[in-house]
Formats: C-alpha cells, structure tokens, sequence
C-alpha cells in the first residue's frame, strides 16, 4: 500500500498482481480565506504506532505565517481534527473531534507525553 499525497487528497493506491487501484481515503477541508502552499513539504504524513496523522501549513489571507492543522486515523475511514489542548486532573491532553463535526466539545482526547 502507498499513501499519495496531493492538494486536496490523501489517496491509498494498492497493488492486486498487475492491477493498481487508487481510492480517497481524505477529502483535506478548505478554509474559507486561506490557503495552502503547494510543495509537498507542507503536508507530512506520520504513523506513530497508532494513528496516521496528517500535519498541513495554512496561510490565512493577509497573514504572513503558517499555522499547522491536523488530522488523524486509525482506519483511514474515521477522521478526526485537532482543537486544542484541555487539561484533566492536571495533565495535559490534545483533544480531537470527529472531522465534519460542528460540536464545540471534544470526541477523543490523547495525553500528551514528553520525553
């Protein structure tokens, strides 16, 4: 299996013998007034173990920097987006929500470990 990464897709290409077969695992959302550079260096793809995730740099309109989004998997099926940081029982935690979701609250939430 081989993840391609273009503007707006993620595509999983499998190989079965002689025949290729490329399918959207990742519809990548727009932003209303913003955009993404181009080169491939601006998207990275990690596997932690875990999770796929999907780091991407967006320029708002106007603003001179990046500001990194982030999106991960188990499944390639069930995306979620990074919110923020929360803390529980003064730890600290990334949370995460279903991706299309329009709730404010977090679905998930990974504890953040430094080494």
């Amino acid at each position: 299996m081989l993840l391609l990464i273009t503007m707006n897709f993620i595509y999983k290409v499998a190989r079965e013998g002689s025949i290729k077969t490329a399918s959207i695992v990742l519809n990548i959302p727009t932003r209303l007034l913003s955009s993404s550079p181009e080169n491939q260096s601006n998207k990275r793809l990690k596997y932690d173990g875990t999770y796929l995730t999907l780091t991407l740099c967006r320029v708002a309109f106007g603003a001179g920097g990046c500001a990194d989004e982030r999106y991960k998997t188990l499944d390639f099926v069930n995306w979620e987006e990074y919110i923020g940081i929360t803390w529980l029982k003064s730890e600290k935690y990334e949370a995460w929500r279903k991706l299309g979701s329009t709730s404010s609250k977090a679905d998930s939430i990974t504890k953040v470990v430094i080494n």
